[in-house]
């Protein structure tokens, strides 16, 4: 086969159904082989930084996405978005066009350098290293099937971004397909069993136990088994701040985010730190998922199932548990754990409603406008912070880059969340400023007819960053975003001013379909919501370096506090 048409059909075989990227000209002859593909669809972004988000959110849904780019002027451009990728656990595949084989670093008047190259012909590759899980490079036509399939087979099963670069000369040769078995290292069958029995022996054991659900149960598609294990063991069950949305916050026992003082409500926290098993399944430990390092979970009461991770606070099982497997398997045995722990869980909701914050109106209408056909979008600052209380009611309901926090995010990452999940209409959060950076992507969902609604909260300039420093470089030149519609030739644009008359806009958007919808919300400057409040009040007393408890200004000995954050100080 071609090489193009191995590593395409290949791609297209795993279930995926796009490619995001630009092309450029290191890479032009795999852009030609993909028109061709049946059943495989080039999604070009307006910017290579649009395309990695796209390929970024498609990923976390899908179990694979792929961003392909040109060498240099194309590749670094995404580095940002690869970056959070990683951070964040998404299988994203990377490929990269690059100079022909045989190219040198050059530089002499007889061996000039190829254009794109920044130092020399390996500056690409290693500056990828730090933030991909491993970097591949096709040498030959004779060994491009088997470092394809590699890469393709290792974004899946690890989880993480793989850089994969093609020289432009191999994209059209003819190469020898070598089937490669999958990388599935030996499972220690005997270790498996007997964490297995530890897990069940503790969580059996809890007196009023609680099930944290993080981002990696979500990653590994592994909804159906944790729905299983919190129904059949009767769990409460909290999401970290980066896995809220793995899956709907409509039943009884979902109780939504418990991240320290980033939780709903005083009730919801106690609940938990009182726990005498919290039992973390999937969960990134981050300053973001701690609330600031304002979490107060105890060493002894934790049970801890992650990619990285399976044991307590005091035992790892050294060896090969995948997480996955380990899941899968505890669900399999989740009748041999006693059950019935909880018989009244706490009141957990926020009431965006009574809140006096214009900023909680304004979410508590959209709160209200969402359905179980929604997928909420959030860029970072008080779009995901202040969003972090409202109830999403679907699987997969709710994305924001809750721990890489990266701004620009949303609006491109709407695309690839609707391409993925068909069936859903992303609901996107975004500030001014953010929308700024990359929101010409709704130029992308014209012309592929999508429909999510964009919410642009206009609050003139970087408000979460006026939160921390006030200056005149938090403002922005003013924009008419409501203009977006006719520069780009389709959609429909509204504004609101109110919450009120945000809800009469979000009904309108109901009946309009196959085109996006823009509304611009004005914001007054310095208005912020209760979550950005809070979290900003946490990250500026952690910044501080002391504890209020203390009345000596000296740091706290934290690690007696609690078993992976800093202080309990919030009464």
């Amino acid at each position: 086969m071609k090489l193009a048409e191995f590593l395409f059909s290949t791609i297209r075989d795993r279930g995926t159904k796009q490619c995001f990227g630009v092309p450029g000209d290191y890479i032009l002859p795999l852009y030609k082989t993909l028109d061709k593909i049946q059943g495989l669809e080039a999604i070009v972004g307006t910017h290579e930084p649009c395309a990695v988000f796209s390929a970024d959110a498609f990923a976390r849904i899908n179990g694979f996405g792929v961003v392909l780019v040109t060498y240099g002027v194309g590749a670094l451009n995404i580095m940002n978005g690869v970056a959070c990728a990683y951070a964040e656990s998404s299988p994203l595949l990377v490929i990269s066009g690059a100079p022909p084989t045989g190219a040198t670093d050059g530089g002499s008047l007889y061996n000039p350098q190829f254009h794109h190259v920044v130092k020399n012909m390996d500056s690409q590759i290693d500056a990828f290293r730090p933030i991909t899980d491993i970097c591949l490079k096709v040498e030959s036509a004779e060994t491009a099937s088997e470092t394809i399939q590699k890469a393709i087979y290792h974004t899946e099963e690890k989880r993480l971004p793989v850089y994969l670069e093609i020289p432009i000369d191999l994209m059209q040769a003819d190469i020898p397909v070598n089937p490669v078995s999958k990388e599935k290292p030996e499972i220690d069958n005997d270790l498996l069993n007997s964490a297995l029995e530890f897990f069940i022996d503790k969580i059996s054991r809890a007196s009023n136990p609680v099930l944290q659900v993080g981002a990696e149960a979500g990653r590994y598609g592994l909804q159906k088994e944790v729905e299983y294990i919190s129904e059949q063991l009767n769990l409460p069950v909290v999401f970290t701040a980066l896995g809220k949305g793995v899956l709907s916050e409509e039943k009884e026992n979902y109780l939504g985010v418990y991240a320290g003082i980033l939780s709903p409500n005083k009730k919801l926290r106690k609940f938990v730190e009182n726990s005498d098993l919290v039992f973390m399944l999937g969960t990134k430990v981050t300053d973001v998922n701690c609330g600031a390092f304002t979490a107060d979970l105890k060493k002894e009461n934790l049970l801890i199932a992650n990619e990285n991770h399976i044991g307590d606070g005091f035992i790892k099982f050294e060896g090969n548990i995948p997480f996955d497997i380990f899941i899968k398997a505890l669900s399999e045995n989740a009748d041999r754990i006693a059950a019935g722990k909880i018989e009244k869980f706490p009141e957990s909701k926020f009431d965006y409603h009574a809140s006096g914050r214009i900023m909680d109106k304004h979410l508590a209408i959209i709160n209200d406008f969402i359905t179980d056909k929604n997928t909420i979008v959030a860029d970072t600052g008080d779009s995901c912070y202040g969003s972090i209380f409202m109830n999403t009611r679907r699987k997969n309901g709710y994305f924001a880059p809750l721990f890489y926090n990266t701004m620009g995010f949303a609006v491109p990452a709407a695309v690839g969340v609707q391409l993925a999940d068909p069936e859903t209409r992303p609901v996107v959060l975004v500030g001014d400023g953010a929308f700024q950076m990359t929101g010409m992507e709704f130029s992308t969902m014209v012309k592929h007819n999508l429909n999510p609604v964009i919410i642009v909260f206009n609050n003139d300039g970087y408000g979460m960053q006026r939160v921390f420093q006030e200056g005149e470089f938090n403002t922005l030149g003013q924009w008419d975003y409501t203009k977006i519609t006719e520069l780009t030739g389709g959609g429909k644009s509204f504004k609101a001013s109110t919450p009120e008359e945000l809800a009469n806009v979000l009904e309108k958007t109901r009946n309009i379909d196959n085109m996006p919808v823009l509304i611009e919300v004005i914001v007054p400057r310095g208005e912020i919501s209760t979550g950005l409040k809070l979290f900003s009040d946490a990250v500026r007393r952690e910044k501080t370096g002391t504890c209020p408890l203390r009345t000596d200004n000296t740091h706290c000995d934290h690690e007696t506090k609690c078993a992976f954050c800093r202080a309990s100080v919030w009464d």
